[in-house]
């Protein structure tokens, strides 16, 4: 699948891409694929990938299959004109997965939301229109910063996607498990994940109390 760039999920420390044999790996897949990617190729690649894929559905949305090539979800996204719809999340090799649109991204408190539900990673595929407007790879660092996630950003034109950790570092790409700029993979470790949480308790320094006294406008 040289068209498809493969997230390995490592849901603790007792696993890696490295280790595991081909029926784990399968089950732990998410497959990004390239914008303008049709919904049949998405589905091919997670039936014959025993992953789980996304790819854009246009103008901002994203499409999500299973293991079985069903379709799970076509996130449209909650900002913007003509938007609507409910938070998205799915869960996939041990991590909370949620969705988002480039629009989504500019305000912090739909990231926010997904990650107090639990989310550990939230992917999206902005429109060209949003990308070409606003610097988004600084959002999606941003965002990955104050909420303690990944968060994967497939930007229009340019593959394969730009990854953030919850350090706000660039997760690097790789090639059958080997560091390689360009390569076609990346891991991402949930075991990392709760460590950041630990040296930086953000949410448990957040005094969620105070905020019911704002009047919601």
């Amino acid at each position: 699948m040289s068209d498809v760039f493969t997230l390995w999920l490592c849901p603790d420390s007792r696993h890696s891409p490295e280790n595991e044999d081909e029926t784990f790996k399968e089950k732990n897949a998410l497959y990004i694929l390239p914008l303008g990617t049709d919904s049949s190729r998405a589905v091919q690649a997670s039936i014959s990938g025993g992953g789980f894929s996304l790819w854009s559905c246009g103008d901002g949305a994203v499409g999500v299959c299973d293991d079985g090539g069903s379709l799970v979800s076509c996130y449209l996204g909650m900002h913007g004109r003509g938007k609507g719809g409910d938070f998205a999340v799915f869960r996939h090799g041990g991590f909370l997965c949620g969705l988002s649109s480039g629009n989504d991204l500019l305000f912090p408190e739909h990231s926010r939301v997904l990650a107090l539900a639990g989310a550990d990673l939230i992917c999206l595929f902005p429109s060209a229109e949003v990308a070409e407007k606003f610097p988004l790879e600084v959002f999606a660092r941003v965002r990955a910063m104050e909420n303690l996630v990944y968060v994967v950003l497939a930007m229009p034109g340019s593959f394969p996607p730009l990854i953030y950790g919850p350090r706000g570092e660039r997760i690097e790409t790789c090639r059958c498990g080997k560091r390689e700029a360009g390569g076609k993979e990346a891991v991402l470790s949930r075991t990392d994940l709760l460590k950041a949480r630990k040296v930086v308790p953000l949410f448990n320094l957040r005094k969620k109390e105070r905020y019911h006294s704002i009047t919601v406008l």
